[in-house]
């Protein structure tokens, strides 16, 4: 896998992804294709459970193997919304890496990700 060299860009693109419901299986909810790197502003988590609290885990995958966790058994209040990367804060994913979200129960959380697309 090779790093996208920032300072010879040809592109960025602005794009945004979701996710309705999280299932309780690690689900992409954004993966970098070959010669690009994603900069990732912001990644919003939802209960629209509305009654009972619900817990997300946020990774980084390369295809293989959990390269490190974004958040791991992060408490969602019922109808409570969590920030997990923030403009601030951005996370690049680079070439064959993803970031996936899971949940401890079915119909409880959604997500949302904005992010700029570079290459």
């Amino acid at each position: 896998m090779a790093n996208v060299n920032l300072k010879s860009l040809t592109t960025v693109l602005g794009e945004n992804a979701s996710i309705d419901d999280i299932p309780v299986t690690p689900t992409n909810i954004v993966s970098c294709g070959s010669n690009e790197v994603l900069k990732v502003n912001s990644l919003y988590v939802a209960n629209i459970d509305g009654t009972n609290s619900a817990t997300l885990t946020v990774d980084v995958y390369d295809g293989a193997a959990v390269d490190s966790y974004l958040s791991k058994g992060l408490s969602v209040g019922a109808g409570g919304t969590v920030t997990v990367v923030t403009l601030d804060t951005p996370v690049y994913i680079n070439e064959g890496q993803s970031i996936r979200l899971t949940a401890s129960a079915t119909g409880d959380l959604a997500g949302f990700v904005s992010y700029e697309r570079i290459s």
